[in-house]
Parts: structure tokens; sequence; C-alpha cells
């Protein structure tokens, strides 16, 4: 993944694979999870791929494009959210079923998103 500005109309994102690169358009993605300084993407419909880079970086790019880092862990696509549960702390719910915690630091800016997203 190459850090650079792109422009505003350019929804995709270029995953370095062996020979090349992956392009997963940024709605495909619904988490990226840390490990070390790996970031592992999980998709809708794809596989999971793994990137070389800490999660710290992919989340410089990704914040822009509708991203949220909810915990130390997790870079959450706010797309895919579908439930958040205030229990033990509080944790949200992604459309591939996957329950995420919030990190207490993370979780006053993320329930303010929550706000703007109301009806």
């Amino acid at each position: 993944m190459k850090i650079v500005d792109t422009p505003q109309n350019i929804q995709k994102l270029a995953i370095p694979i062996k020979n090349g690169y992956s392009f997963h358009h940024f709605s495909s993605i619904i988490y990226c999870e840390a490990e070390i300084n790996y970031t592992h993407f999980h998709f809708i419909k794809e596989d999971e791929l793994t990137l070389a880079k800490p999660l710290k970086k992919v989340a410089e790019f990704l914040t822009n494009h509708g991203f949220f880092r909810i915990h130390q862990s997790y870079l959450i696509n706010l797309e895919h959210i579908i439930e958040y549960n205030k229990i033990n702390g509080g944790s949200i719910v992604l459309t591939n079923g996957t329950e995420l915690p919030v990190a207490r630091s993370k979780k006053k800016v993320f329930l303010e998103i929550i706000e703007k997203m109301k009806a």
C-alpha cells in the first residue's frame, strides 16, 4: 500500500501481493486488524490479505475514507457497523458478524460519530 494523497474520486486501495498489487474498493473492506507490524484486511467477499505495515500507517490513510480506529488493534469501516452494544464497556458488531471492542480512550469520539449518523 502506497501512502500518498489521492484524488477524492479514487475509492480503491492497492495492496502489494506476491506478483504485483491487489485492488480493493474501500467499501469492500470491513475492518483492519493489527498484529505487531502487520495489518490484516478483512473483506466482504475476498479472502483476508496481510500487509507488512503497522495499523498506524494504514489508519493514517484510511481515516480520510470513512474508517475509524476503535481500538489499538482495530480500524473499522463505518459503513459496516450494524450494531453498537453499551454492555461491558462498549463493542460494535459488523456486517460479517464480527464483534469488536471499543477502547475506553476511543469511546467519546466514536459516540460523537454515531450521534452524527443518527436519523
